[in-house]
């Protein structure tokens, strides 16, 4: 299925286009501080990204994540490989089919809508999204690997600097100096997976 998918993203992209976006769009397993938060490459040129991080803030994402990491994701994908401005977006949490609460992504709809049928990039208003960066990717090296996280925790939720975020046999990782923020946690991923990541805030909230 991915190969397909491959596949048709090669033909797509190598049409004429004076933009190429890819917005991948989700529904997150964990309650997250942040109902509506995006992770963008960092391989993007700095002009497409500012305006994509413009783009997500108007259509109601309250967060974007500036990801330096090597990463498997679909949006890393079409923009390493074409160029696209891409984002992985992750709008609230799953829920069962008919049970989602549709009235909370008016925002995101009305955005979707103008840009699927103008290609107008431009945020109908500015609303700044609150900008991370990746700190630290923790990758599960045995299967001694155990956070010290509570199982139920939140997706951006704040540790303190210096404490211990997860141990693996010998190896521990701890925040740094200044305070870090956790997103998708999940130690059961097959070892050499990624278990984690911690963010540094890089604006104002």
């Amino acid at each position: 299925r991915a190969d397909v998918i491959m596949r048709v993203c090669e033909v797509f992209f190598s049409q004429p286009s004076a933009q190429k976006w890819h917005l991948d769009l989700h529904a997150a397993i964990k309650r997250s501080r942040y109902d509506t938060f995006a992770i963008i490459p960092d391989v993007i040129q700095d002009a497409d990204k500012a305006s994509l991080i413009a783009w997500l803030g108007a259509a109601g994402g309250a967060a974007v994540v500036l990801n330096n990491k090597p990463a498997g994701t679909f949006s890393a994908y079409t923009a390493s490989h074409f160029g696209a401005t891409s984002c992985t977006a992750e709008l609230g949490q799953l829920a069962p089919v008919g049970h989602n609460d549709l009235t909370a992504f008016s925002a995101t709809y009305e955005a979707l809508q103008r840009l699927i049928l103008s290609a107008n990039t431009t945020p109908a208003k500015l609303t700044p999204p609150v900008v991370f960066k990746v700190k630290q990717e923790l990758i599960k090296r045995s299967e001694d690997f155990k956070f010290t996280l509570n199982a139920g925790i939140e997706n951006f939720t704040d540790l303190l600097p210096d404490s211990v975020i997860a141990t693996d046999g010998n190896v521990v990782h701890r925040v740094g100096k200044e305070k870090e923020y956790v997103i998708f946690p999940n130690p059961e991923v097959r070892c050499g997976q990624r278990a984690g990541l911690t963010l540094v805030r890089v604006s104002a909230e």
